[in-house]
């Protein structure tokens, strides 16, 4: 665990572009504690600029991390204006757009970074971009799916309960 060293962009650069670096032996014995150090000290930006030099000899190291940070809009969904318990009920209006408007803003930085990678010279990020940016496509018709399911469900099942059971006299 990474509680005495922490890592320093000084010392990741070095590291990166394949220098000895002793005072980072002990933080690489655990690869996750280290990812999520990288990841607290790197933005995406930072990310791709390792990832997209070169010359830098842990680039891909730096390329699979930020692939794994780009992907999270693919995850990023607002959802409906609910609590998470149903006992709960409706959000309050502020609360809710308040929400959507932080994670507005976290999927555009996110988004201006892929659209850097749409600029770049290097036919590997340029690969990685038009991976991600054709995942769009699978995502639609998914959720297409998962609209129809719904649907469905909801005629075979619940709304069986509205049919009539006997006519009013």
């Amino acid at each position: 665990m990474m509680t005495q060293q922490t890592l320093t962009i000084n010392s990741l650069t070095r590291w990166a572009y394949g220098e000895e670096c002793p005072e980072l032996l002990k933080l690489e014995e655990d690869p996750d504690a280290f990812d999520r150090e990288v990841c607290s000290l790197c933005d995406d930006d930072m990310l791709l600029d390792f990832a997209a030099d070169r010359s830098c000899a842990r680039r891909q190291y730096f390329a699979q991390l930020l692939a794994t940070s780009l992907c999270w809009v693919y995850r990023a969904e607002l959802g409906l204006p609910f609590h998470f318990s149903r006992l709960r009920g409706l959000m309050a209006k502020a609360e809710f757009i308040g929400n959507a408007e932080s994670l507005a803003e976290a999927i555009h930085k996110k988004s201006a970074v892929i659209d850097r990678m749409r600029e770049t010279e290097d036919d590997a990020i340029q690969a990685l971009y038009k991976q991600i940016m054709d995942f769009r496509h699978r995502t639609t018709e998914h959720k297409s799916k998962l609209y129809y399911e719904l649907i469905r469900d909801l005629h075979s099942e619940s709304l069986q309960k509205f049919q009539c059971i006997s006519p009013r006299a």
